[in-house]
């Protein structure tokens, strides 16, 4: 029987590896995980603060409003591609690329957010969740 690692885990696996084995990977990586960490900023702060009324409705009906994050989210890759290297910009892009794809297609640890909007705010990775301890 073949055992089949989640893609989430041989990325985190072979990513910090990669830092050491490859050093343009740094860049590209850091980009990944200020996404992740703006996402869950966002998710919890703004989704949950200021906007929370809008963002109910998605609560209500997970498919409505897809375009927020991206709206919220474009202006600091626009800033990034000012300030710092493309690799930068390209692994910030990239995560929210994968925070659409696993939002979307495979919301298995985000329902539960859906279930309890206090917790699990983290959508492409309960990292952040389980550092603030919202998991």
């Amino acid at each position: 029987m073949i055992l089949e690692a989640p893609l989430w885990l041989i990325l985190a696996l072979y990513l910090p590896a990669s830092i050491f084995l490859y050093s343009e990977y740094m860049p590209f990586f850091f980009g990944v995980v200020v996404w992740t960490l703006w996402e869950y900023v966002n998710h919890r702060y703004i989704f949950h603060g200021p906007l929370k009324a809008y963002h109910r409705v998605h609560h209500m009906n997970p498919a409505k409003h897809r375009t927020l994050p991206l709206v919220l989210s474009m202006p600091v890759a626009f800033i990034f591609w000012f300030v710092l290297p493309d690799k930068y910009v390209a692994g910030f892009l990239f995560g929210y690329a994968q925070y659409e794809i696993i939002h979307w297609l495979s919301p298995a640890w985000h329902n539960l957010h859906h279930i309890d909007s206090t917790r699990y705010l983290g959508v492409s990775t309960p990292m952040w969740d389980w550092i603030f301890r919202t998991a």
